[in-house]
C-alpha cells in the first residue's frame, strides 16, 4: 500500500513539528551506547537546559538521581 506510507510519514511529521518549540529540545535515542552518551553530554553542555526528562526501563529508575 504505497499511500499508507505517505499517511504515516505525514502523521509523524506533524507529531514531530508539535514537539519542536523554542524552549523544548527533543533528543531521541534508540540505542544507548558510549557514542550516544557522548553526544547527549555535548548537547546538554551546549544547550544548558533547566531540566532533562529521561525515559528508561522501569527497573533502572532507582539509579537516576
Amino acid at each position: 500500500m504505497p499511500g499508507k506510507n505517505k499517511t504515516i510519514e505525514k502523521q509523524l511529521s506533524e507529531f514531530y513539528d508539535g514537539l519542536v518549540v523554542d524552549d523544548v529540545h527533543f533528543f531521541g535515542i534508540r540505542h544507548h551506547s558510549p557514542a550516544c552518551a557522548w553526544h547527549v553530554e555535548k548537547f546538554i553542555r551546549r544547550v544548558r537546559p533547566r531540566s532533562v526528562l529521561i525515559e528508561g526501563p522501569a527497573d533502572m529508575t532507582r539509579f537516576v538521581p
